[in-house]
């Protein structure tokens, strides 16, 4: 494969019509384009693959809405919650068992990421959190964000458990 190109758009739906259509204002785009050119203009000697630092998967997961806030808001904190280049802990005030629990859980879940080569960000835009993800294989990718579903609990809590049933 030469190139890939993907693009998912949020849009809020208004109800003014324009020709029998939805007008919609567009609340966010995220795009993907992967490219085998070798950024010399040479496509074809590389592929997709060798410009992929070792992530055989990649995901992006856009969650907007009241049913999900709450799973938008935990990527989000334990987003920022993730150790950083430098390493200052700075918030080493934080203190009790149940924290001690949440953070040995928390420092499972990171080890088992570095060792599924998993990387991945959030970001709240315009009432979106969008989650980006990657990892060398398709199991890495399914075990974390299964982890992290499950760990939030609002899907299961929500849909049934059988809303999970293909992330185990």
């Amino acid at each position: 494969m030469e190139r890939y190109v993907s693009r998912n758009e949020v849009s809020l739906s208004s109800p003014e019509t324009d020709n029998g259509r939805k007008k919609g204002r567009l609340l966010l785009r995220d795009s993907i384009i992967l490219d085998s050119e070798d950024g010399q203009g040479d496509v074809g000697r590389m592929g997709i693959r060798d410009h992929m630092d070792g992530l055989g998967v990649f995901g992006t997961l856009i969650l907007r809405g009241t049913l999900f806030d709450a799973l938008g808001q935990y990527f989000i904190d334990e987003f920022r919650l993730l150790p950083r280049i430098g390493g200052a802990k700075w918030d080493a005030s934080i203190e009790g068992p149940k924290v001690d629990d949440v953070e040995k859980k928390r420092r499972r879940r990171q080890k088992q990421e570095a060792e599924d080569g998993l990387v991945w960000t959030a970001a709240a835009v315009r009432g979106c959190v969008v989650v980006k993800f990657g990892a060398g294989e398709v199991e890495g990718a399914r075990r974390w964000i299964g982890g992290m579903l499950r760990s939030e609990e609002s899907v299961e809590r929500l849909f049934g458990e059988r809303a999970l049933l293909c992330l185990r």
